[in-house]
């Protein structure tokens, strides 16, 4: 409609311009361009073309459109190719956008080129605010997949943006549970033939991770691995480049129980939430034993860290230096575990990032093992209470110890540690 008013207003004031000449035509329809803001230069830059796919579906917030707006304006500015995927059970193409030079007003100025393209994006953020999923699940892949074939015949820029959760519940990909999630364990699962053609596709991602009830949050470390997991398949796919945005502009309001629902994935619990061993063991001295026993059984839900320091192992071994500190220490929970006989926890051991894991893996368990002879040959604990398991550096629990040239950081102390944690919680399932 825009269009049609510039080129009506063109023709009314050039047909009120006295025709001197039929050779000063082109002239007068110059300068009225040019007085209304028309005449710009032809433009020669390539187009950019963009596909987005969103997912208004349960688990997740409504998708937010102006997150991609900077992609759907500069495909527009460039009269570039545009289509809106959905990313559910079966994903589908709701609908495309395909503007080309030829669409625009012929010598369009900068100014007006701008005003056009903005409309265009709002169009196009309208349009797309309007659609619901239909079928239950996200089967992500699939979604890629189908943007990647609308961009298939494109000349130019290709982008896809993900306004999407990365949570996929369904199709080659489907997650159950964040818990001990290996993204390369994930991608070995895979084919050559699972994988989208991105080549000469660049990847933007907004709102990974991010979810609604009844989809628990996932934590800090579950959104690392996811991202992990995406980033590999993306490149795996050939994909030229990818980004990830955690810039979140959410919209809460909207009512999702209408919407198709999405299966659940099991999310482990943030690191802060695991607490110092010695700390809590402290903290129960001067409860009651009604509140100890749900403190410390709290505490098992989400992990006890014994670290280096207070289980006081000798360097670079699995001896302990003071025993008697560390009966002292742990008395708290053998009391808790004799007076709760079908109690059973798993001592986790871990380590600093040293060597391989595989060597790690064994040490740790010594170390674990170290523990649970003091608990059972010292304390009178049941042996069939505790199982050990080494877990070397590669963990959940495991805090970044690197510094850039490879040696270590304080945090180290803080990986050479046992993690006592109860063996049904799922954390726990996740190790037996």
């Amino acid at each position: 409609m825009k269009k049609i008013v510039l080129n009506l207003m063109i023709a009314a004031l050039i047909g009120a311009v006295p025709l001197v000449s039929l050779t000063g035509c082109t002239d007068v329809v110059e300068d009225v361009k040019s007085t209304i803001g028309l005449g710009g230069a032809e433009d020669s830059a390539p187009a950019k073309h963009v596909a987005v796919i969103i997912s208004p579906t349960a688990n997740q917030h409504k998708p937010d459109l102006s997150l991609a707006y900077t992609e759907l304006y500069d495909s527009c500015y460039s009269y570039g190719y545009k289509s809106c995927i959905i990313d559910e059970g079966v994903p589908n193409l709701a609908f495309e956008a395909d503007l080309t030079k030829e669409d625009r007003t012929s010598g369009l100025s900068e100014q007006n080129k701008k005003l056009d393209a903005e409309a265009y994006v709002d169009q196009f953020i309208e349009k797309a605010g309007t659609i619901q999923a239909q079928t239950p699940e996200k089967d992500t892949v699939k979604s890629i997949r189908l943007a990647a074939d609308s961009l298939a015949d494109c000349e130019g820029e290709k982008t896809i943006v993900l306004i999407d959760n990365g949570i996929s519940t369904t199709g080659i990909e489907t997650f159950t549970t964040f818990i001990n999630f290996d993204a390369d364990q994930c991608m070995d699962a895979l084919n050559e033939s699972d994988y989208p053609d991105l080549k000469d596709v660049n990847i933007v991602w907004y709102g990974l991770g991010d979810t609604v009830s009844p989809q628990e949050e996932p934590s800090s470390v579950d959104v690392e691995n996811l991202q992990a997991f995406w980033e590999k398949f993306l490149k795996k796919a050939g994909a030229a480049s990818v980004r990830f945005s955690h810039k979140l502009i959410v919209n809460t309001t909207v009512d999702n129980s209408a919407l198709p629902w999405v299966s659940t994935v099991k999310v482990t619990p943030e690191r802060s939430k695991t607490p110092d061993f010695k700390a809590l063991m402290e903290e129960v001295e001067d409860l009651s034993e009604e509140k100890r026993n749900d403190t410390i059984q709290e505490a098992l839900a989400v992990g006890m860290k014994f670290d280096e320091v207070s289980a006081q192992f000798q360097p670079d071994s699995y001896e302990i230096t003071d025993k008697a500190a560390v009966i002292s220490t742990m008395t708290p929970l053998a009391s808790y575990l004799k007076n709760n006989t079908d109690q059973r926890i798993l001592l986790l051991g871990t380590t600093a990032t040293v060597c391989t894991n595989e060597s790690c893996v064994a040490f740790s368990l010594k170390r674990s093992e170290a523990l649970k002879s003091v608990l059972v040959n010292d304390m009178n604990v049941e042996s069939s209470q505790l199982i050990t398991v080494g877990l070397g550096y590669e963990n959940e629990f495991h805090v970044d110890d690197l510094n850039s040239d490879g040696s270590l950081n304080e945090n180290a102390a803080k990986n050479r540690s046992v993690i006592f944690i109860d063996a049904d919680s799922d954390i726990g399932q996740s190790y037996i």
